[in-house]
């Protein structure tokens, strides 16, 4: 039976602080857990990034970012050589 299990063991998301927002950062960091019957595959994974703003970001554009991020990150744990070796693509 196959098992997949990931923890997000950090997720900070941050702009800097005063008057006037001009950078914001996001930092996660994942832990991913493979089971295959008596064969375990496990890798730390994480992402940093960040970005300079004209103004207080709104919803819409750390939506559209944020999911930027995350989208950058699947494709780095899924075109990992290692991981993809334990799933035998």
């Amino acid at each position: 039976m196959r098992h997949v299990e990931m923890l997000i063991n950090k997720f900070d998301y941050s702009c800097n602080d005063g008057f006037l927002v001009t950078s914001c950062s996001v930092k996660i960091r994942l832990g991913v857990t493979l089971m295959n019957g008596d064969t375990t595959f496990t890798k730390p994974y994480g992402l940093t990034e960040s970005r300079r703003v004209a103004a207080a970001p709104v919803k819409e554009y750390n939506e559209k970012w944020m999911n930027g991020v995350l989208d950058r990150l699947w494709e780095y744990i899924f075109s990992d050589p290692e991981l993809r070796g334990y799933l035998g693509v």
